[in-house]
């Protein structure tokens, strides 16, 4: 998909829309029932969260072994409400 949407290709034009305009209800839902179950912060938007998932798809070129699941572990843990030590 990351190819399709960075190709420059005209038949794709419309393809980041319309993956926001179904992704993101459905991103927004998920955030919200985590939020009020506690295990999410309140602050970040399901536009947020779509965003970063979309910036963290493109690997970092020529970045040490491990960089992009680390930063993608970094992420998650920066959701939630007190950390990756949080015990429910």
């Amino acid at each position: 998909m990351s190819t399709a949407l960075h190709s420059g290709d005209p038949a794709y034009d419309g393809l980041p829309e319309q993956l926001l305009d179904r992704l993101e209800p459905a991103s927004g839902a998920l955030l919200t029932a985590a939020v009020e179950a506690g295990d999410v912060r309140d602050d970040v938007s399901a536009r947020d969260l779509m965003t970063a998932v979309a910036l963290m798809s493109q690997p970092v070129r020529d970045a040490p072994a491990g960089f992009n699941r680390r930063t993608i572990g970094v992420f998650l843990d920066g959701l939630r409400v007190t950390g990756p030590e949080r015990t429910s």
